[in-house]
């Protein structure tokens, strides 16, 4: 079985800015993992030759508050919009 390793760009070179950490990251021969992409220059990201391969899938909403699930629904159609510009196929939901 063969498996991907990704690290969190969020989680480590924490004293860098966020693409050098991602270059970091990518050049170690791992693919990279973000949180939020909404404060992110996605297409500094895609331009860095990087893979994203797994990133937040909303910005609000859960899945126990009443509507909660709703607008969780309308902020992870944002996302897909936002996966797209980095070609990320995964979006973590809570």
């Amino acid at each position: 079985m063969a498996f991907t390793l990704a690290a969190c760009a969020e989680m480590i070179f924490t004293d860098r800015p966020l693409l050098e950490r991602i270059a970091r990251i990518s050049d170690r021969g791992l693919k990279v993992e973000i949180w939020g992409w909404q404060d992110k220059d996605l297409e500094a990201i895609a331009a860095s030759g990087a893979e994203v391969v797994s990133m937040t899938g909303y910005l609000e909403g859960d899945l126990t508050a009443d509507r909660g699930g709703e607008r969780l629904l309308e902020t992870a159609r944002e996302s897909l919009e936002a996966a797209a510009v980095l070609d990320c196929p995964r979006l973590n939901l809570p």
